[in-house]
């Protein structure tokens, strides 16, 4: 049986998620957009996420993508 090493992670070393609250986000084409080319707080969301589970992607493709259709489902709204 494999054995998986979970990482600790504490609260200093990543995003203060209570404080999203007080964040302010742009509509979704305007943040998907600035999130596309590494700014903003969807960016920061997403990175902490990211680092959190250990994961290698880049989501830039897709920031770009949602920038013109921001809800994907499986049917034509």
């Amino acid at each position: 049986m494999k054995t998986i090493k979970r990482k600790i992670i504490h609260p200093e070393d990543t995003l203060h998620i209570f404080n999203i609250k007080k964040v302010s986000f742009h509509p979704f084409p305007e943040e998907f957009g600035l999130a596309s080319t590494g700014d903003e707080t969807r960016k920061q969301i997403d990175d902490e996420f990211i680092k959190i589970l250990n994961l290698d992607i880049n989501l830039k493709s897709y920031f770009e993508m949602l920038i013109n259709e921001p809800v994907l489902t499986l049917r034509r709204l």
